[in-house]
């Protein structure tokens, strides 16, 4: 049994073992500014791991190879939390704007989300990083993409209608990135 093997029972590990271990602490707190923001960080950092977790099964052997894979596993998870800050923008931007900028903030999830999923292979300028780092399709490092992409457009339609006050940056990426939801 080689590591790879072994990376197969991390996520769960991850998820109902050390993220609560971890979380307790932080959301204990007294303080609510460090507490929501260490809980935000906590819950991005945990999902890099899921996503490196996840993915591992393909990763190449040689030690090269998985650190070509790390850097892939890094570069995809920059593209997906630069997808969620600039939604984030777009949140924050349509809360007291027109009609139309609310549509646009509600369809950038679903947009994102059949980009990530329907795009052509042979047109993907990542095509070539995945294939060194032994993975064929880029979804696969999107872990939990379609739920989070609803549950953002939902977001914006809540905080639209006054149901959901609107999230500060920290609160926003603890909600988008809740570990046990992805």
């Amino acid at each position: 049994m080689n590591i790879l093997d072994r990376l197969a029972l991390f996520p769960l590990l991850l998820i109902f073992v050390f993220y609560p271990l971890a979380a307790k602490p932080l959301l204990s707190m007294n303080s609510s500014r460090w507490r929501i923001a260490l809980f935000a960080a906590l819950n991005v950092f945990c999902t890099l791991a899921l996503i490196v977790a996840q993915t591992a099964g393909d990763a190449p052997f040689s030690p090269s190879g998985f650190r070509i894979y790390l850097q892939v596993c890094c570069l995809i998870f920059l593209i997906y939390l630069g997808f969620v800050l600039i939604h984030f923008a777009l949140l924050r931007n349509c809360s007291n704007s027109s009609e139309g900028m609310v549509w646009i903030a509600f369809l950038f999830p679903l947009a994102f989300l059949c980009l990530v999923k329907y795009w052509p292979p042979h047109l993907d300028p990542l095509n070539a990083l995945l294939a060194e780092a032994g993975n064929p399709h880029r979804s696969a490092f999107f872990i939990g993409i379609s739920y989070m992409a609803f549950r953002l457009s939902y977001l914006v339609r809540e905080v639209q209608n006054g149901a959901a006050p609107r999230p500060t940056l920290a609160e926003y990426l603890a909600f988008a990135f809740f570990v046990p939801i992805i």
